[in-house]
């Protein structure tokens, strides 16, 4: 089992939340049992006897980003998503669902990737459940997590040069998205896929002006200087046999159209 920091070994105005790439085939491994817990066991979305190996998974996987979100004060992994850069003469997963139209595109260009397969996980075994950090001084929890995986999704998408990502998204979660002031735009009609759901674009400059303008909510809490670090930098002897003990029901899909998303 992964060796992780005792809670209060950390500074108490470092950010509680920080995005990792996973950057290795053990760190890959915990993002795919986040997503088999979630979209397998606690949604239904996918047949759990399709994944022998309790880890959820599809085509674009392979050359996927994925990134999770660590609590810095006990090491649990509480989120994941990925970033889905377009190959060439490839599709986006938000393209293998429904039509983009040119007209609404305009003057936009198509997406250059696509931020996917977004969730958060409702507890942390060794703190209990994560809402405890808004008793505790931040207002919203979740928020603040899907603050710090965009930062980090989009951080990494702008180094490789990608200007406009897609995103797939339920009303709940594009209202949180407005909140965090990020311009989605509406690239095509809605579909029914877990939900009613829209395509939006966003631009990769303005999402990362938006999200540093709106953080850290609680005073005391410092912004974190790195959009992300890798798993392979952490000083983790070894990966975990299954990234949380006990999820706890309802761990949340934010692919879920009904779910009313983080915050």
């Amino acid at each position: 089992m992964e060796t992780r920091p005792a809670v209060g070994a950390l500074a108490l105005n470092a950010h509680p939340y920080e995005a990792v790439i996973a950057d290795t085939e053990p760190s890959r491994r915990i993002a795919y049992r986040l997503r088999y817990q979630v979209y397998c066991l606690e949604t239904g979305f996918e047949d759990p006897l399709h994944f022998e190996t309790k880890e959820e998974s599809d085509e674009f996987d392979a050359h996927s980003i994925h990134f999770l979100i660590r609590c810095t004060h006990t090491g649990g992994w509480l989120a994941s998503a990925r970033l889905v850069p377009r190959q060439e003469e490839g599709v986006l997963p938000v393209e293998s669902h429904c039509r983009i139209d040119p007209a609404r595109l305009g003057a936009l260009s198509r997406p250059d990737g696509e931020v996917s397969r977004l969730l958060i996980v409702r507890r942390d075994p060794l703190i209990g459940p994560v809402s405890r950090f808004e008793k505790e001084g931040l207002l919203s929890a979740r928020t603040e997590m899907l603050r710090r995986l965009l930062i980090g999704l989009c951080s990494r998408a702008r180094d490789l040069g990608l200007q406009n990502l897609g995103f797939f998204l339920a009303p709940s979660l594009k209202r949180v998205l407005t909140r965090l002031g990020i311009e989605a735009h509406l690239i095509g009609d809605a579909c029914h896929h877990r939900g009613v759901r829209h395509p939006y674009l966003g631009n990769v400059t303005q999402a990362l002006e938006a999200l540093y303008a709106h953080g850290p909510a609680t005073p005391g809490i410092e912004e974190v200087n790195e959009p992300y670090r890798l798993y392979s930098a952490l000083e983790l002897p070894l990966a975990p046999a299954v990234p949380f003990a006990d999820a706890g029901p309802g761990g949340r899909s934010l692919d879920d159209g009904r779910c009313r998303g983080p915050g």
